[in-house]
């Protein structure tokens, strides 16, 4: 890659940032390569590294001093979104690590709750199986009492497991969902003081 092909990505990628600090930048880069010289310019581009690493660290650093010069007011801090934004994006690594982490948390959390609404469906299914097999231990039980009685018994305890499920699922459900809320306050509350 060539000075001329090097400033023209850099230039590319730092476009979300204002004209001027671009231009600041990309001036530094320039007199960098202008002091290496023409016979080292390959070196020099090479030791930088990538246009995106360096559009990432510029974008980063930008973002940095906005954050330290305007603090926390209104307006700052939507165009301070778009500059973290654009660094992420700027960055060849953050990028994937950033959705891998996003689809891991997203598929626990999936995980989770399709678990929980699979035992409140199973919970309600044993109960309404053993208000039927109550019915039909009666009905049974006209016949052969016997048969009856031990259909009644075991419809009686389906209704208990069931209800006792619902209760523990709603119960483990609760703590999930506390726990969940905690940790994202938590969180947000650690960024609010970083802020």
């Amino acid at each position: 890659m060539n000075r001329t092909e090097f400033l023209n990505e850099l230039a590319r990628r730092l476009k979300g940032l204002p004209a001027d600090e671009r231009a600041a930048a990309l001036s530094y880069y320039e007199e960098y390569l202008d002091d290496a010289g023409a016979e080292n310019e390959a070196a020099a581009i090479a030791g930088l590294g990538t246009p995106a690493q360096v559009a990432s660290g510029i974008i980063g650093d930008y973002a940095i001093k906005g954050l330290d010069e305007r603090g926390s007011t209104p307006g700052g801090g939507l165009s301070m979104l778009w500059v973290v934004i654009l660094g992420v994006l700027a960055s060849p690594i953050w990028l994937p690590v950033g959705i891998v982490l996003v689809a891991v948390l997203l598929s626990v959390l999936a995980t989770v709750f399709s678990t929980l609404l699979s035992l409140f469906v199973t919970a309600i299914a044993l109960a309404l199986a053993g208000i039927v097999g109550f019915g039909l231990g009666i009905y049974v039980g006209i016949a052969h009492f016997p048969t009856g009685l031990f259909l009644f018994g075991a419809a009686l305890l389906m209704i208990g497991v069931g209800i006792g499920l619902f209760l523990i699922t709603a119960w483990l459900s609760r703590v999930v969902i506390n726990g969940i809320v905690y940790l994202s306050a938590k969180m947000l509350r650690r960024k609010g003081a970083r802020s």
